[in-house]
């Protein structure tokens, strides 16, 4: 226990063995959605984001903190907003897992506060 890096999942397979073939898997979770002109950004989030906090939530804090005036005194402000999440994961989700995010926006304007499309990628 406490062994287990990213990195392991590759190819590590003494590991995988020892802990069973299906508990350290090397196949990422994809999913294929179409960009339309509504769509105003993209997060993509390691589990010690997606595990901690519910999708929903993740969507209006990235919103929220979109809307933020940034240390660079803009807002829609994707670095800020990734920051912010993972700040958030770690100290009011307690997030004890890997906290990584990379946020991509795809609008010059920040979005609705606290809404987003309703979208079904699964």
């Amino acid at each position: 226990v406490g062994c287990l890096q990213v990195s392991r999942s590759i190819g590590d397979f003494s590991t995988k063995v020892a802990l069973g073939e299906h508990v350290i898997l090397s196949e990422p979770e994809l999913h294929t959605v179409r960009l339309g002109p509504q769509t105003m950004f993209c997060v993509a989030a390691s589990d010690g984001i997606t595990c901690a906090i519910p999708d929903e939530t993740v969507i209006n804090l990235v919103c929220k903190y979109l809307n933020d005036v940034s240390k660079k005194g803009s807002t829609n402000d994707a670095q800020h907003a990734a920051q912010e999440l993972v700040r958030y994961a770690i100290d009011s989700a307690s997030s004890q897992d890997n906290a990584s995010v990379v946020i991509a926006t795809f609008k010059h304007a920040a979005p609705p506060l606290l809404s987003r499309p309703r979208q079904s990628w699964m």
